[in-house]
């Protein structure tokens, strides 16, 4: 993001990085991989 943008959408930055944020915990997650996994190998070939 881009500073100025930034300064002028205080309040959006702060969800968009909430977001963030609780993508990358939900990503972290064991059984999250493990259904990953599983959809793979339907979706590459």
């Amino acid at each position: 993001m881009r500073a100025d943008w930034v300064d002028k959408n205080p309040k959006a930055t702060k969800a968009i990085l909430m977001a963030v944020q609780e993508a990358q915990q939900w990503s972290a997650k064991t059984e999250t991989k493990r259904n990953w996994l599983k959809l793979l190998p339907s979706v590459s070939g």
